[in-house]
């Protein structure tokens, strides 16, 4: 006699298994790598957010003088699986889980290890195509998951070769980043210009040895813009007229001048702090630079992946007074 079992298997999710709360799967892994790399000197953790429209990644110094953010927009994954009904946030406001802290050394040898194409480097009087960063890597893809900050954050890695898993812990959770924020409605000063001219000026300004540089502009006065330094060389000055094809933007307005004298708006800080952003304007296209009434200055650069698809990294600094 024939004896015949149907046998089914049945796979149960095991009870410690925790719930996904975030999912998402990238190709644009060298992108990442280079943006991430150019807060890296900032410090050695940074703080992520996930929210329902992109991510925050968060960096600062203990000092607190000067702060930089990262903004990858949702469109940078082709895969964006965001649980919002354990996510925080109000009607006017994105989706968000709590910041989660993690060794920002640690992710970027991961993703240079294992994500990393050919990453453009800054090339000095470039044109545009030369200064995008890197869009290639279709057979390069990164999944991210999350499930909540009591739980490993994973970065698997997948190519044609390997899939490789990297999970990081929540680090220093009651450490938590204060946003140096610019209130819209207090900024004075607004300049859009190419990051080459930027990158030249840093360049400049680290050549004549500078310690402290002051941000002055001016409505009617000439020059209109202008980088004033003093170090040990002296002091040095980098002026830029108020012409299209220097300056995409210039706008003052600062409610407490009479707008129809020359209305002159300036605040110094450190140059060892302002160049820790030169990284960041170095793989930029357009830099944009605001001031509010209390000084402080935000440079944000514009990373390029393609027409559609941009990446802004905003280093904040505290104003500081010339010694």
């Amino acid at each position: 006699m024939l004896w015949l079992w149907n046998l089914t298997l049945i796979r149960s999710t095991p009870p410690h298994m925790p719930t996904l709360l975030f999912s998402g799967t990238t190709t644009c892994v060298s992108h990442l790598y280079t943006i991430l790399k150019a807060i890296a000197l900032m410090s050695k953790h940074v703080s992520l957010e996930i929210m329902s429209d992109g991510f925050k990644f968060t960096v600062d110094v203990d000092s607190r003088s000067s702060q930089a953010v990262v903004l990858v927009k949702k469109n940078l994954f082709s895969m964006y699986n965001f649980n919002d009904q354990d996510a925080e946030g109000s009607d006017d406001e994105p989706a968000f889980f709590p910041p989660y802290r993690l060794s920002l050394a640690s992710l970027t040898t991961c993703l240079e290890m294992f994500g990393k194409n050919d990453v453009i480097s800054d090339k000095a009087g470039g044109n545009a195509e030369d200064r995008r960063v890197d869009s290639s890597g279709a057979s390069q893809t990164c999944r991210i998951l999350y499930s909540g900050p009591d739980h490993p954050l994973k970065f698997v890695f997948r190519n044609d070769q390997f899939t490789t898993s990297c999970e990081f812990l929540n680090q220093d959770t009651d450490k938590q980043s204060e946003s140096l924020n610019l209130d819209p409605s207090e900024v004075v000063l607004k300049v859009i210009l190419s990051a080459h001219l930027l990158t030249q000026a840093l360049r400049d300004l680290e050549g004549a040895k500078s310690q402290y540089v002051r941000i002055i502009a001016q409505t009617r006065a000439i020059p209109h813009f202008r980088l004033e330094s003093t170090g040990e060389f002296g002091r040095n000055v980098i002026a830029y007229p108020n012409e299209r094809n220097v300056l995409d933007t210039f706008v003052i307005d600062d409610p407490d001048q009479d707008p129809e004298g020359n209305v002159i708006v300036q605040s110094g800080y450190l140059f060892g702090e302002l160049v820790k952003c030169r990284e960041a304007v170095g793989v930029s296209e357009k830099v944009c630079l605001r001031m509010d009434v209390y000084g402080r200055l935000s440079v944000q650069s514009m990373c390029v992946v393609d027409e559609a698809r941009k990446t802004f990294v905003d280093f904040r600094f505290n104003a500081h007074d010339e010694y």
